[in-house]
């Protein structure tokens, strides 16, 4: 079985943590890194090429929009889900129109965002 292959990017240490320990609870997914702000974020990406990217919007030195633009053009491969606290619907929209292909805010359950990530990294849009 082929693994879904998961960067997680938000600048806290703890819920990066707790996304890891999460995901490997998961058959079909690893977490294949793991970074603090948008610029190691795409760095990552570039080397990693994980099927999907769960960004946080904001992060330090590179907001989430801003990453999600640099990651469309050089990892294009990769399906965007934003985790975030951010649930106004301007927000949403454009992070949709940046390129996420789900938007989930972070007190989602866990079945819900990995059915998320199962979800997106088979092409299928989910906003909750």
């Amino acid at each position: 079985m082929k693994k879904i292959r998961i960067l997680i990017a938000d600048e806290h240490d703890l819920t990066r943590e707790g996304m890891v320990a999460m995901l490997s609870l998961e058959p079909d997914m690893e977490v294949v890194g793991e970074a603090r702000d948008g610029i190691q974020t795409v760095e990552l990406a570039k080397k990693l090429k994980p099927d999907v990217t769960i960004l946080e919007l904001l992060m330090p030195l590179q907001d989430g929009m801003t990453t999600m633009a640099a990651l469309k053009v050089s990892v294009p491969t990769t399906r965007i889900l934003v985790l975030t606290n951010f649930a106004d619907k301007d927000t949403v929209h454009k992070a949709i129109n940046a390129g996420a292909l789900g938007y989930m805010l972070k007190d989602s359950t866990r079945s819900q965002i990995v059915q998320a990530i199962r979800d997106i990294a088979n092409g299928q849009p989910y906003i909750k």
